[in-house]
């Protein structure tokens, strides 16, 4: 299969995350292509607990049982990340699939320059502990550099 223009590889810890995670980029990925019309309890039941409480949350907002993260600046509002994956990257979603045991790939399509940003991916990986480390963007070839906050960086990797 040919790798399309823009991707993240990234790490993830086992097969039942990896398998959660498809399971869920599929529902955004057959959302977009159907232009369905999904509300926000929809997206909250959609994402495993253990993921859902990796975001923060209005007082407002439906919200999961668990406890969630509390809002910092490197921390996603859930329902802006589900809008962002669902309805405001301006990108086709082409696949999620292995590239070798805990590697994977998300594969995508920007429909024109800027898209977006790969920030909603990075931060929709990490709710299912999944780690980016390599990103091409369409501008270049990134590795993925964590600090300890949360926060990251990119560095090129010039061929």
């Amino acid at each position: 299969m040919e790798t399309p223009s823009c991707y993240l590889e990234f790490n993830f810890p086992n097969d039942t995350i990896f398998n959660d995670l498809k399971a869920v980029f599929d529902k955004f990925k057959d959302a977009r292509d159907n232009d369905s019309e999904l509300n926000d309890q929809y997206w909250l039941e959609t994402f495993p607990e253990y993921a859902a409480s990796q975001f923060w949350f209005l007082d407002t907002d439906i919200k999961p049982l668990n406890t969630t993260v509390v809002k910092t600046e490197n921390s996603w509002h859930f329902y802006s990340l589900v809008e962002l994956l669902y309805k405001n990257y301006e990108v086709d979603f082409v696949g999620l699939r292995v590239l070798s045991p805990n590697i994977g790939i998300l594969e995508y399509d920007p429909y024109s320059y800027p898209y977006g940003g790969t920030d909603g991916f990075i931060a929709f990986l990490k709710s299912f502990t999944c780690i980016a480390t390599i990103v091409d963007d369409g501008t270049g070839l990134y590795k993925v550099e964590f600090n300890d906050n949360g926060s990251y960086s990119f560095a090129d990797l010039a061929v």
